[in-house]
């Protein structure tokens, strides 16, 4: 999905955008608000575009690249996304450790390492410690 299908958001996207167009991205960005308001796409689309050889300053991943072709194939090794499974749908501390494992560990194609975290609300609470403390005190 490209910027221009995520409606009624162009505030955010104009911030994101001139996030990725001078480079400087905070080391953790929370995507909040009511069901429907595409936060989850938009999360999505910006790590596309972080993650663009192209380097778009537009706001508009290339689409054709390797970044952007790895994205779409769910398969970038700098991209992570922690999605609740089993009956209960719940993050387990298991899957947590392995999504800090991950973000402790330098990029491997691109500049940055991503996590998406679409439904947060489903940590245990002890996942979502070690994922605050984590954001507190990041690694070098």
């Amino acid at each position: 999905m490209a910027y221009r299908e995520i409606l009624g958001q162009e505030i955010v996207k104009d911030i994101l955008t001139r996030f990725a167009a001078s480079g400087k991205i905070p080391h953790a960005l929370l995507f909040v608000g009511p069901p429907g308001t595409q936060k989850r796409e938009t999360a999505a689309e910006f790590a596309r575009i972080l993650l663009c050889e192209a380097s778009p300053s537009n706001g508009e991943a290339c689409g054709s690249c390797q970044g952007c072709h790895l994205f779409e194939l769910n398969s970038h090794p700098d991209v992570f996304f922690l999605n609740p499974k089993g009956k209960m749908r719940h993050v387990k501390m298991d899957e947590t450790r392995e999504l800090l494992r991950f973000l402790s560990l330098k990029p491997y194609l691109e500049k940055y390492k991503i996590a998406v975290l679409p439904d947060a609300d489903t940590l245990s609470d002890a996942s979502g410690n070690a994922i605050l403390k984590f954001l507190e005190e990041p690694p070098e």
